[in-house]
C-alpha cells in the first residue's frame, strides 16, 4: 500500500488565500495536508474540510522547529506562500519596516526550507515559493517587489543546488488571481511617521494611492480565481516540474513580452499604471 503524500502549506489564514486554495485542492486529491498561519484559530474551515493546522510565524525559531517537529520524517511538498504587501514611496519607506517585510517574505521561508530540508529530501520531494510578476518593478511596490525579486533568485539558486540531491523546486510568478492580497484586506504598513516623509510624495497620499486600487477594483473580474490557479500549481507539483511557472490573468505577457521591452518602453508603462505624472501637480 503506498504511503499517502504530505503537504505543509503556510499563508493560509484567509478563506480566499491561495494557500486556503490550494489545501482543498491537495485534500481533493488525497494528500495529507497541514495548513498553517499565525493564528490557527482561522483556518477553522480547513480545519473542518480536513486540513490538519499549525500556528506557524515563519520568522520565529520556536514556531519552524515545532512545524518540523509535526511534520515528522517524512514531506512531499513544502509550499512557501506566506507573504506580505505594503504599498509606498521608497523615499518615505520605514527601515525597520523594510527588513520586517524582508523577514517574513525572504529569510522566513528559507528557513522552513532549511528546517523541512531533511523530510523533503528523504521523500524526492517538492519546495513551492510563490512569487510575484511585480517584479518588473511597479512604483510604490518598490519594498514589496524588491523582496519577491529577492525571493525568486533564491529559489532559482535552491533548485540549482538540489536538484543533484532529487528535490524539486517551482518559483511561481503570480500575476492577478482573485485573494485576499490583491483585495488589499490586510496591508503592511511601510511609512514613515508623516512628520518625518520627504516633501515630495503628497499626491501619492491623497490621490494616487486611492485611484491606483479603484484601477484594480475594476479589474476584479479579469482575475482568475484562487481555485483555478491553485490547480495549476498543484498540477505541476505532480507533473513532478521543476522550474519556473507563471499562473494568473496576464502572466503570458510577464513570461514573452515584458522580457522583449526596452527599459523605457517598461518605465513608461509602469508610470501610466500607478499615475505617476500626478506627482507634477504637487
Amino acid at each position: 500500500m503506498s504511503r499517502q503524500k504530505v503537504a505543509l502549506i503556510t499563508g493560509c489564514s484567509s478563506p480566499t488565500s491561495l494557500g486556503a486554495a490550494m489545501a482543498l485542492t491537495l485534500l481533493k486529491r488525497n494528500w495529507k495536508v497541514y495548513a498553517t498561519s499565525i493564528e490557527a484559530s482561522s483556518m477553522t474551515d480547513l480545519h473542518k474540510s480536513g486540513c490538519e493546522v499549525l500556528s506557524l510565524n515563519v520568522t520565529k525559531t520556536t514556531d519552524i522547529e515545532a512545524a518540523a517537529k509535526a511534520v515528522g520524517d517524512h514531506l512531499d511538498l513544502l509550499v512557501n506562500n506566506a507573504a506580505v504587501e505594503g504599498l509606498g514611496p521608497l523615499l518615505d519607506t520605514d527601515p525597520d519596516q523594510f527588513l520586517e517585510m524582508y523577514r517574513i517574505n525572504v529569510l522566513g521561508p528559507l528557513m522552513l526550507v532549511q528546517a523541512l530540508a531533511d523530510a523533503l529530501v528523504r521523500c524526492g520531494g517538492s519546495v513551492v515559493n510563490i512569487g510575484s510578476v511585480g517584479v518588473c518593478g511597479l512604483p510604490f511596490h518598490g519594498v514589496y517587489a524588491s523582496s519577491k525579486a529577492a525571493f525568486q533568485a533564491l529559489s532559482d539558486v535552491l533548485r540549482r543546488e538540489t536538484a543533484p540531491l532529487g528535490l524539486k523546486v517551482i518559483t511561481v510568478e503570480l500575476a492577478m488571481v482573485m485573494t485576499a492580497m490583491l483585495r488589499a484586506e490586510n496591508p503592511f504598513p511601510l511609512d514613515l511617521p508623516k512628520e518625518q516623509r520627504s516633501l515630495y510624495f503628497s499626491k501619492w497620499y491623497d490621490g494616487i494611492s486611492s485611484r491606483y486600487r479603484k484601477d484594480i477594483e475594476e479589474r476584479y473580474d479579469a482575475a482568475i480565481s484562487s481555485t483555478k490557479a491553485a490547480e495549476q500549481i498543484i498540477d505541476a507539483v505532480e507533473a513532478q516540474v521543476s522550474g519556473k511557472i507563471w499562473v494568473g490573468t496576464m502572466a503570458w505577457i510577464f513570461k514573452w513580452l515584458w522580457p522583449l521591452l526596452s527599459t523605457a518602453r517598461q518605465d513608461k508603462i509602469n508610470g501610466g499604471l500607478l499615475h505617476v505624472e500626478m506627482l507634477k501637480e504637487s
